[in-house]
């Protein structure tokens, strides 16, 4: 059978990898902006019913002996209007959560499966904690991202817009001094999005060495306490967690200087937007009902520009995880199938390599090696320390392509075949065994997952490991530990051959 599945591309840049992981959701998403849309235009309603209430009111009593019909009216159409609002904003957050919890295990999945796509020569250069803390951020990030965007951006921009409308409605000179003023506070923050990003890059890029750093040290902690290193420990670390502070402080006082330097702008505005339309008053050209108005709409401009100006830095936070986290998991594949790989067919097994040639950062460790192993044949590598024996056997699985030469099971290269079909037909216990933090049945069914429990048992049987899987607390679902800490290295041993 083929590989006929071919893998999509995935944007390493934030709004681009939102977009990817928001189509499975789609609807979700456009029924949450629907519902949030509507509420500010009902918001809006609401304040320009406000205005001609007050003015029919002022009217009515201007003139005795009027009826108050038509003030009743409004009376009560402005709480149902504020009604429909309430319930606007509540199917924006039943639809939100379907498409932001959505996105965040898209994220997830997508990061993981192309995380577990990378090479081995990947992994040995990265801490698994700082890998683990980098799909974390990358999610929590888009989760946040979106919360912002649906429950704060949106709203807020769809803010300012109806309340220039109102403006526009009371006089177009309040209108035009509301929106020049907050085209100035817009594009003055939109030029401290740049240097925002990159510190909060920074400091989420800190947090994760400073994750890894703690679990490399929590995974070999016996070690630690071996060689007495503690304070060693204790002072190497704390350089990292000095190092993350600083950073994060960078990003967090830009961040408030940019909050300082939004007050006065905002302050400028009101104080603009007020004296405007007290002169219009004072000058008749507009009415008490929209001086009220007005009174209304530089409060939800004040409140959305100063909520728009704190989630901002907020929303740069989040895309500055996201973006670090991108950076470097979804760096492209070192080794991948080529297009409709075959699986391998292993008929003899007979392992052929030819004038092979590989290296380790421009390290030569094995050059022209031509060798041939016939079909159940046993052979051992002799060497020094450091001499290739492990990589040949990391070549002959794949985990890293050849600089020259050539491969073959049964004449078949395995650069040409899938490599999870060349990695189930060849069974490896390695030298440091590693289990996961399972129960023992889990880590040797490892080897078949479809195993029955009879054939899981025959196998703990075969390789010895049956009478001390019986003598542990929970037998068979007895867990092991990180790495399979709680066994022994005997132990770990028959483990690895039962999988």
């Amino acid at each position: 059978m083929k590989n006929t599945t071919k893998p999509v591309a995935i944007p390493v840049e934030p709004f681009p990898f939102i977009w990817h992981i928001t189509r499975e959701s789609w609807v979700w998403a456009v029924t949450a902006v629907a519902f949030v849309c509507l509420a500010v235009i009902l918001e809006g309603v609401v304040q320009y019913v406000i205005k001609i209430l007050v003015d029919t009111v002022s009217d009515i009593l201007n003139q005795p002996g009027t009826s108050f019909r038509s003030a009743w009216f409004w009376a009560i159409m402005y709480p149902t209007l504020v009604f429909l609002c309430n319930w606007s904003r509540r199917g924006s957050g039943f639809a939100g959560m379907r498409w932001i919890t959505g996105c965040e295990s898209a994220s997830y999945r997508v990061l993981f499966e192309h995380l577990t796509g990378h090479s081995a020569r990947f992994f040995q250069s990265r801490f698994a904690g700082s890998l683990s803390n980098k799909i974390s951020n990358a999610s929590s990030g888009t989760e946040e991202l979106l919360f912002t965007f649906l429950w704060s951006f949106l709203p807020t921009l769809a803010t300012l817009a109806t309340n220039l409308v109102l403006a526009f409605a009371a006089h177009p000179l309040v209108a035009a001094v509301s929106f020049g003023w907050m085209a100035v506070i817009i594009v003055i923050n939109a030029f401290m999005v740049r240097p925002l990003s990159r510190l909060s890059f920074d400091s989420a890029s800190s947090s994760s060495d400073l994750k890894g750093k703690i679990v490399d040290t929590s995974t070999n902690m016996s070690v630690v306490q071996q060689y007495s290193r503690i304070p060693y420990e204790r002072k190497y670390v704390g350089g990292y967690i000095e190092g993350y502070r600083g950073k994060h402080l960078g990003a967090w006082r830009a961040s408030e200087w940019v909050l300082v330097l939004n007050n006065f702008l905002i302050a400028s505005f009101i104080l603009s937007t007020v004296v405007t339309a007290l002169m219009l008053l004072q000058q008749g050209r507009i009415s008490i009902g929209s001086m009220v108005m007005v009174i209304f709409i530089i409060g939800g401009i004040h409140y959305s520009l100063t909520f728009l100006s704190m989630t901002a830095t907020q929303a740069i936070q989040s895309y500055g995880q996201i973006k670090e986290g991108l950076a470097e998991l979804l760096l492209p594949h070192e080794v991948v199938d080529v297009p409709d790989a075959p699986e391998l067919k292993v008929q003899r097994g007979l392992i052929e390599f030819k004038e092979v040639r590989f290296a380790y950062n421009e390290t030569p460790v094995i050059d022209k090696l031509s060798l041939s192993i016939a079909p159940a044949q046993k052979i051992g590598l002799v060497g020094r320390s450091g001499a290739g024996k492990s990589t040949l056997v990391s070549l002959l699985l794949r985990q890293y392509d050849l600089q020259q030469g050539e491969i073959s099971i049964d004449g078949q290269p395995i650069c040409g075949v899938t490599q999870a079909s060349l990695r189930r037909s060849i069974a490896v216990v390695p030298q440091d065994v590693t289990l996961f933090h399972r129960s023992i049945a889990d880590n040797i069914r490892y080897g078949r997952i479809e195993a029955s429990d009879q054939e899981l048992k025959e196998a703990a049987r075969l390789a010895l490991a049956d009478d001390f899987i019986a003598q542990m607390p929970q037998g068979y679902e007895t867990y092991v530990g990180e790495r399979g800490i709680k066994l022994s290295g005997g132990q770990r041993q028959r483990i690895a051959i039962a999988r």
